[in-house]
């Protein structure tokens, strides 16, 4: 975005590079899941496609366990970013809520993954 290579005031920098952030992380996902589509559709490995979660041997356990703790941690982080927009309502015209808020919903993203995840360790 060319608005946020311009823009002087930091505020406005830092928020559009979180966005800007967001969709390079969006367009890594895609490439890998095309990837992962183009192999399956050729029957041959593309370079960035996704594997399967799957026959995992002694990793499986402790992937779990793993898993099961940093569903913990991130749970535990909603909990104290909300705390943290509680108390910081109205703080520098409300853009640390702002961040806060979008911390949480991506706490909520990582529960979501991690709870693919245990499920697909389990079955593995």
């Amino acid at each position: 975005m060319e608005i946020a290579e311009k823009s002087q005031n930091s505020g406005v920098k830092f928020l559009l590079q979180l966005i800007m952030s967001d969709e390079e992380k969006h367009n890594v996902i895609t490439h890998a899941m095309v990837s992962t589509l183009k192999g399956g559709l050729t029957w041959s490995r593309q370079k960035d496609a996704l594997d399967t979660i799957s026959e995992l041997g002694a990793e499986k356990t402790e992937l779990v366990d793993l898993t099961e703790r940093f569903l913990d941690l991130e749970k535990k982080g909603i909990r104290d970013y909300k705390k943290l927009v509680k108390e910081s309502k109205g703080y520098y015209q409300g853009i640390f809520t702002l961040l806060l808020e979008t911390m949480i919903l991506d706490s909520q993203k990582h529960m979501e993954i991690l709870k693919f995840l245990r499920q697909r360790l389990k079955k593995a």
